[in-house]
């Protein structure tokens, strides 16, 4: 289970994880999302929270929800989203 927002090495490894056949399952902020998503370049020029090279290319393979995680409700939805983890792997946007 990822929460990792920014340019680190939690991104890098969950994706090499998720390339071998590892379920990762990142978490992001529904009101902050990761700073990666907005930077150029962009899939044909044309930006988007979705078409960053930065925030797809650590990214791919994976599965990810956005949530509230001040909510109790959203973590619980984590929790049970991820019944087998084994590890997570945490960094809230403030600590960016």
């Amino acid at each position: 289970m990822s929460t990792s927002a920014g340019w680190e090495w939690g991104p890098i490894v969950g994706r090499i994880l998720a390339e071998f056949g590892a379920t990762v399952i990142r978490v992001e902020s529904e009101t902050r999302p990761d700073p990666l998503r907005t930077m150029p370049p962009f899939k044909d020029n044309k930006p988007g929270l979705n078409r960053s090279v930065f925030y797809t290319g650590p990214n791919c393979n994976k599965r990810s929800l956005a949530l509230d995680l001040n909510n109790p409700k959203a973590r619980e939805v984590a929790r049970s989203s991820s019944p087998g983890a084994t590890s997570w792997e945490s960094r809230s946007a403030r600590e960016s």
